[in-house]
């Protein structure tokens, strides 16, 4: 055994709350004090203690904790109201580029001044490439091939920016928000961070089993970290549309939505510095962020991140509640998202069960239409819903909604509980026993009069 090794993949939304951070080192930072020594018969003598910070500088862990944003608003806690004038946040992101001859370099802000990881930067028609790390700044260099070179940023959840550099050697860009993005699941590049010791991970597959991870801890600090994923893909059939012959696939109906993927949390390396992960991977269409932590019997760690994208060209996204109550109505909603790269037309379809039995309950919730047409543009959703009344006495749900566009399939089913159109009401009244073998009678009258 070469190491010991730390290692979970979960849902990077999560992350909004409050994100996971794992220490990188073993070793606090050292700290002491001058001392004071004094002498009643001979005066004050004062002594002072030298000392000097460790050779090599180990960050110190922190958590960092979201605060919620009134956006564009400010609540003024003094005056108890809310004003427009100093908006919090205007949906823009701040890039300022530097070129210094071949060599550009630059920081993605938000407005608040808050850095921005993540972003993509590419240099168009080349393959040259980077991202912006946790404080928001990045760096490349421009082949000599290239005379006009162009920088395209883009990010989730803002729109697509491209900026030729030109003779300038300062320019400053924004990347408007864009409120059509899909949200969380379309996620392009992350920042990562390569220490000592880990030298790539490689992840194959995905559902129903993944494996494998491979994690070098011989690596040298400056070697660039290796990521390799194949996304998950429904087999495709030789499908013509508008023919009535078309053999279409059955869609591949998702269930398992669990946030975290695994935690294993003590796995040894063989002699190689080598570990492979073997876990089933669960079915959400998301973003995934992998955290690693790795240390050697004489205390040399290593940590290593990366963030792995689960997607499909046609991707069925359904909002339902995390409960319903007897004789609401509802609307429940399903957004249709489109990544095959070209428009899809194509039927959506909504299936209610009994999740015990998996007896139909579309006349009871008053289902009338399961299917319906919808239409969507390329890199674009459409949406989809239906209108639902729940009766008394109602099993928990199970919701299926399945999408069908040529050749493209995809379907989810979640289960929602349903809950009693009634509150428990608790009474309490108190009564004295003083002894004695006599048996006495209490009359709990609100109890009483309510039967």
């Amino acid at each position: 055994m070469l190491a010991e090794l730390t290692a979970t993949l979960y849902d990077a939304s999560l992350d909004a709350f409050v994100r996971l951070e794992w220490p990188t080192s073993f070793y606090g930072v050292n700290y002491t004090r001058s001392g004071y020594w004094q002498s009643p018969a001979f005066g004050t003598k004062t002594t002072q203690q030298y000392w000097s910070p460790p050779v090599v500088s180990y960050p110190t862990a922190a958590r960092l904790f979201p605060e919620l944003s009134w956006a564009p608003y400010r609540y003024d806690q003094y005056r108890g109201r809310f004003f427009q004038d100093f908006p919090t946040n205007s949906g823009v992101a701040n890039i300022r580029i530097k070129r210094t001859g071949k060599v550009v370099t630059g920081r993605a802000s938000f407005e608040d001044g808050d850095a921005v990881g993540g972003v993509r930067v590419v240099l168009k028609g080349t393959k040259v490439k980077t991202e912006t790390d946790e404080v928001g700044a990045f760096k490349l260099i421009i082949p000599g091939t290239v005379k006009k070179p162009t920088l395209v940023f883009s990010f989730i959840g803002f729109k697509q920016t491209e900026v030729t550099l030109g003779t300038r050697n300062i320019i400053d860009t924004t990347m408007a928000e864009d409120v059509s993005s899909l949200n969380e699941i379309v996620v392009v590049g992350s920042s990562a961070r390569n220490r000592k010791n880990l030298d790539n991970i490689r992840i194959r597959g995905m559902s129903p089993s993944v494996s494998m991870a491979k994690m070098s801890a011989d690596a040298k600090p400056d070697q660039e970290a290796a990521m390799e994923v194949d996304l998950m893909r429904i087999p495709t059939a030789d499908v013509k549309l508008g023919t009535k012959t078309a053999d279409v696939p059955p869609p591949s109906i998702r269930k398992n939505f669990n946030e975290t993927a695994f935690f294993f949390p003590q796995l040894q390396t063989d002699k190689e510095g080598r570990v492979v992960l073997k876990f089933t991977m669960p079915e959400a269409l998301t973003r995934w962020r992998l955290v690693t932590f790795a240390h050697t019997k004489t205390m040399q760690t290593g940590t290593l991140e990366r963030e792995i994208i689960t997607q499909k060209e046609l991707m069925v996204t359904t909002n339902v509640p995390r409960f319903l109550r007897e004789n609401d109505t509802l609307r429940l909603t399903a957004r249709i998202d489109n990544l095959s790269g070209k428009p899809l037309t194509g039927t959506s379809q909504l299936q209610i069960t009994d999740a015990l039995t998996g007896e139909s309950l579309n006349a009871k919730m008053g289902l009338t239409v399961a299917n319906q047409a919808f239409t969507a543009k390329t890199g674009q959703s459409s949406l989809a819903a239906w209108t639902l009344v729940v009766p008394q006495n109602l099993p928990p749900v199970a919701f299926r909604v399945t999408a069908t566009a040529g050749n493209f399939t995809d379907g989810e089913e979640r289960v929602v509980p349903v809950l009693p159109n009634r509150t428990l009401v608790t009474d309490v009244q108190p009564f004295w026993i003083n002894g004695g073998d006599k048996d006495r009678t209490f009359r709990l009258v609100p109890l009483a009069n309510r039967n």
